[in-house]
C-alpha cells in the first residue's frame, strides 16, 4: 500500500511538472524569415515555463549576433521574433495566434519566425535571448529593447498589445 502511495505522489508530482502547473503569467512587423537547417536542436522540448528576467531590458548584440537579426535592428522598426518546433502543437497554436497579428500589422513591425531545428546562427541567437523553452516570442521596440517575452502559449491579444505598445510608443 505504501508503494502504491508513493507512486502515485510522484505520478502527481510528474503530471504537475509537464503541464507547467504553478508556473506565473507572462513576464512584465514587414517581413517574414524562417530560418532552418538539419541541425540537432539544442533547445528543450517545449514546456510552459516563464523566466524571470527583467523586461524591459535591452537586447545587446555581440560578434555571435547573426547578420539577419542585426539588421532588422538597424531598421528601427519593432521586432517580433518567435522560436518554434514544426512538430510542436503548442508552437503551431501560437504561429496561428501571430498570423492575425501579423495581418494587421505587416509593413509596420519585422517579424521573425525562427525553427528550432537551429543552425549556428539562430542557435546563438537563441542563447542571447536565454531561451530556456520553446515557443518563446519576444517584441523589440525601435531601441531595440525587449519589452515583452513570453514562454510557451501566448494568445494575439497579448502579442498584439505588446506590437501595438512597441509600435506607438
Amino acid at each position: 500500500m505504501k508503494k502504491v502511495f508513493v507512486a502515485i505522489i510522484v505520478l502527481i508530482t510528474a503530471v504537475f511538472i509537464l503541464t507547467g502547473c504553478g508556473s506565473s503569467s507572462a513576464s512584465t512587423a514587414a517581413t517574414t524569415q524562417t530560418a532552418s537547417s538539419t541541425a540537432t536542436s539544442s533547445l528543450p522540448a517545449t514546456v510552459t515555463v516563464d523566466k524571470k528576467l527583467p523586461v524591459p531590458r535591452k537586447f545587446e548584440p555581440n560578434d555571435k549576433t547573426p547578420r539577419f537579426f542585426m539588421e532588422a535592428l538597424k531598421k528601427k522598426e519593432p521586432i517580433l521574433i518567435t522560436f518554434y518546433d514544426d512538430d510542436d502543437v503548442i508552437s503551431k497554436e501560437v504561429l496561428s495566434e501571430l498570423k492575425i497579428v501579423f495581418d494587421k500589422y505587416d509593413g509596420t513591425v519585422t517579424f521573425l519566425q525562427l525553427k528550432s531545428d537551429l543552425n549556428a546562427q539562430v542557435s546563438n541567437l537563441a542563447e542571447q535571448f536565454k531561451i530556456g523553452f520553446i515557443p518563446y516570442t519576444a517584441v523589440l521596440n525601435r531601441n531595440g529593447t525587449i519589452i515583452f517575452e513570453k514562454t510557451g502559449y501566448v494568445d494575439n491579444k497579448v502579442i498584439e498589445q505588446a506590437v501595438y505598445n512597441a509600435v506607438n510608443k
